[in-house]
């Protein structure tokens, strides 16, 4: 791991493990060696600990009875993230559209065909950065910085579950391109309705497809 010296050792280490396991180099289940780690990124263990900690609290590692793993992810946390993500931005979509301009709507439909590009390279981790811009962006719109923190807390796990899904076999990415299209043509059509609806049907699609 390159070290920078103007910035502490345990928050380079947290950044270069989260960028590990959302690009799927460490996997969900994977049990953490904090000695192998210790090696692999030449820290001592003290800035290792101190990255657990901060991951930990974003959910992305979880305790055991043998030690720390990358979350698994369960059908429960899948579930409960989901739910939590329904409800945060289903209403952000609503509140989004109040501020919602043409240069919003030319930057979302150019983020969906920046999409499907990295798709079609499957370069995940350019796709999950991509998707996440798409959601990042109408949250932003809200203008509500309770919501935007919200969002922002489960961002971490929310981006793992999408590798997650990215991961299971054969992808067909289709209905989510469809997704985000309607969505952004209905925020600039300002449809606060048709909005809100369209955001909580693409959500529960895509818990859907994470559970099946």
């Amino acid at each position: 791991m390159p070290v920078i010296k103007s910035k502490p050792y345990h928050l380079q280490t947290y950044e270069f493990l989260k960028d590990m396991i959302l690009s799927g180099k460490l996997t969900c289940g994977e049990k953490l060696n904090e000695i192998k780690l210790s090696q692999l990124l030449q820290v001592s263990r003290s800035p290792i600990r101190e990255a657990f900690r901060i991951l930990e609290q974003d959910a992305l590692i979880v305790p055991t009875s043998s030690g720390l793993i990358v979350n698994p992810l369960t059908p429960e946390t899948i579930h409960n993230v989901n739910e939590s993500r329904i409800g945060l931005e289903s209403y952000a979509a609503r509140l989004a559209t109040r501020h919602f301009t043409k240069q919003d709507h030319i930057i979302l439909i150019d983020s969906v065909e920046q999409c499907k590009k990295a798709d079609n390279d499957n370069d995940m981790v350019q796709l999950i950065d991509l998707n996440t811009f798409f959601h990042d962006h109408i949250a932003a719109l809200t203008q509500n910085d309770f919501i935007i923190m919200q969002i922002e807390r489960i961002q971490n796990i929310v981006k793992l579950s999408r590798l997650k899904e990215l991961q299971q076999g054969t992808r067909d990415l289709s209905y989510a391109y469809k997704d985000h299209i309607d969505i952004a043509d209905s925020l600039l059509a300002g449809d606060e309705d048709a909005v809100e609806t369209l955001m909580r049907k693409h959500l529960s699609n895509n818990m859907h497809s994470l559970l099946i």
